[in-house]
This record gives C-alpha cells, structure tokens and sequence, in this order.
C-alpha cells in the first residue's frame, strides 16, 4: 500500500467517523419562551416546562434582567452539551404601549378635476409642496394596528403672465383613521381615510402698475384617503412613500386631487 493509498483511507475514516457528531448537531432539539420583565432584576418565564428541563442537563445561568429594560422577550433554548437560553436578535424588540411616528417630506398635488384653478394658472401639478404627517397607534392586534394620524399639505401656487402675476397658498389639513399592516420587519403597509379642511390663503393678482387686488381666503371642508408603504432602515428611521385622494366642497366648485408624496420619518 502507498502513502498516497493509505492517506486517502485515512481521510475517508475520518469522514465518515465525524459524520454522526455533524447529524447530530444538526438535529439538536430547539425550543422557545417568552420572558417578561416587570420590574427590574426580576423575571416571569411563560414556559411551563422551563424547571423541568433543569432536570435533564444544567441550565447555563445568563443574568438577563441586569441588561435589559423592562419589557418583553423571546428567548431560545437549544439542546446540546446544556440547556442554554440566549436573545435571537430578530426578537430583542419591546412590546411598546403604542406606536408613535412623524415624518416629513415632499409631496406633488395633481388636480383632476374642477378646471377652475387649471384655467386661471393653466396649472394642474404644483411641485412647490410639502407635507407632515403625525401618527398615533395605540391599539395592536394580529389584524393590524389601529390608531389615527394628523397630516398636512401645503403647496405655493404662481402663475406668471405678460402684465401680472397671480399667486397664493393652499393649505390642507386631516384627522384619519389608520390601519397598519407590519409585512415583516422591514415593510409596514397601511390604509387611511378621514376628513379635514382645505384653505385657500390670500390668493392675489399682481399688476405691472402696482395694482394689486384684494387678497381671497376660504376655508372649506375636505375629505381624504389613501394608502402608504413604509422602509424601515433601522428600528426608529423609516422612508415612507404614499397616494392621496383628496375631494374639496366648496360653494362654486368641487376639487379633486392626487398626491403623491414621499418623507422621511422617525419611529418612537
């Protein structure tokens, strides 16, 4: 027999013999709990057969109350040389009380319908716009989450002509109902609809001769819906992109806009 021979037997041997340390590694027994922590230092298991596992192996002791604040955990128990327990990193998350979250950003009204502003600016989209949005979720249940969100638009309207200029600013508000839909830990998908007012603020017309008329304000009622998409990048900073209908009563006209609209946001 060659060297050559006999180190490739040897190999195979050691192959095959490391083989059920491998399967068995594999096929270890995992189990999970829950941990709540209510006051500090102090823990509640919610996992009835936790004490009886200590029965079969030593549990390695992990002092998990001194580093982490009160609130809910899940936890992991694996099975090989002891029963351990240790933080999975997807679930170190608190259950918090309610959801909070603001965001700023760039929005785009179109409007589809009435054609009084169209004829007098020759304008339907107003780039000049920006848009807050407030959010309050304090309800959780695996259907969702529910609460209400505050939002704004405000867009800067010009439109210049030979001889005068007319200008104004239109300011819309809402109070929504919200619905969310966590699709993972990074896409929150969510539903919102309310009702709120739309102001038309002084509105003027501008005159090469310095004339200038007098300004116009309404304040009308104004419903909205729409739909959101949020991207969190990290647990309390989030991109969120959205479409809003919104339908303004006004006493010579109805108003109809799309607006999209894209922010920035931050998670508490």
């Amino acid at each position: 027999m060659t060297k050559k021979t006999a180190r490739l037997i040897l190999c195979i041997l050691i192959f095959f013999l490391s083989l059920p340390a491998v399967f068995a590694k594999a096929s270890k027994e995992v189990s999970y709990f829950d941990v709540i922590i209510q006051k500090q230092n102090e823990v509640s298991l919610l996992y009835e057969d936790f004490y009886s596992l200590r029965a079969k192996g030593d549990v390695k002791k992990v002092d998990i109350a001194a580093e982490l604040e009160v609130g809910k955990y899940r936890y992991k128990i694996e099975e090989s040389e002891w029963y351990y327990f240790e933080i999975e990193d997807e679930s170190k998350k608190k259950v918090h009380p309610l959801d909070f979250n603001l965001s700023l950003g760039y929005a785009c009204p179109v409007i589809l319908f009435d054609d009084v502003i169209p004829d007098y600016m020759e304008k339907r989209c107003w780039p000049l716009s920006g848009t807050a949005n407030i959010e309050i979720l304090p309800v959780k249940t695996p259907a969702g989450n529910f609460g209400i969100a505050i939002k704004g638009f405000y867009s800067r309207m010009e439109k210049e002509y030979s001889g005068y200029r007319i200008s104004g600013n239109l300011i819309s508000a809402y109070l929504d109902l919200v619905w969310q839909l966590p699709l993972n830990r990074v896409f929150v998908f969510d539903l919102h609809a309310g009702a709120g007012g739309i102001l038309f603020h002084n509105f003027e017309v501008n005159y090469d001769n310095l004339i200038t008329t007098k300004k116009m304000n309404s304040l009308d009622l104004s419903l909205d819906g729409g739909l959101a998409l949020k991207v969190f990048f990290t647990r309390h900073f989030f991109l969120r992109s959205a479409a809003d209908f919104t339908y303004s009563i006004m006493s010579d006209m109805t108003l109809g806009q799309i607006i999209p609209e894209v922010s920035l946001g931050l998670h508490f």
